[in-house]
């Protein structure tokens, strides 16, 4: 599942009729996490721009939990468009621009932690796009790396998304019994859109 590869994950197990239904998570948070994508009720996703008693509050939705990769595409495009809306200087026109904005946002060399593409992307265009002698391929699990060590995933988005450390872009929350809630904290330092 790539979501656990791009986000912090946190598993939680509530006892059925004891607690009740769980309907939102309250994360602690900084103010310099705001404005921040949550996840609300259905797998969609919202803007918070304000905590909560120090926290910021995000929905719990239900989805077949080994298919919530699908919810990636709909993540990433209100994150972009938050960047957009704020006019961060977290989108790019070209691949080697993001990876060097994500590195100067970490604060260390060996980030970006993984890049998101489009699922139909094939081997050509990968190669063309990020540039032949900037891939490798990995035997072991026939990954694809770009710049020794970006990992490579294809998924549903529209256009490439460079992610930093789990850590530094979110939180993926899962509830034993298939429910999950997601936050992302750090779109403005932690992502890099690519628009093609």
């Amino acid at each position: 599942m790539i979501l656990l590869k791009i986000l912090d994950h946190d598993l939680h197990r509530y006892r059925k009729g004891v607690d009740g239904e769980v309907l939102w998570i309250e994360t602690p948070a900084k103010p310099s996490f705001l404005p921040a994508i949550v996840s609300l009720s259905t797998p969609k996703f919202g803007v918070a721009r304000k905590m909560s008693n120090g926290s910021i509050r995000s929905g719990v939705f239900k989805h077949d939990q080994d298919r919530l990769d699908e919810v990636i595409p709909s993540l990433m495009l209100s994150a972009y468009r938050l960047s957009l809306e704020e006019k961060w200087n977290n989108i790019h026109s070209a691949p080697s621009t993001a990876f060097s904005f994500i590195q100067s946002k970490s604060g260390t060399e060996v980030q970006p932690h993984c890049v998101l593409i489009p699922s139909m992307w094939n081997q050509k265009k990968v190669e063309k796009y990020f540039g032949k002698s900037d891939i490798e391929y990995t035997s072991a699990d026939s990954s694809i790396v770009y710049k020794k060590m970006c990992r490579v995933h294809r998924c549903g988005v529209e256009f490439p998304v460079f992610l930093s450390r789990p850590d530094f872009v979110g939180m993926y929350t899962q509830i034993l019994g298939g429910r999950s809630s997601i936050l992302l904290h750090n779109i403005r330092n932690g992502m890099a859109f690519v628009e093609l």
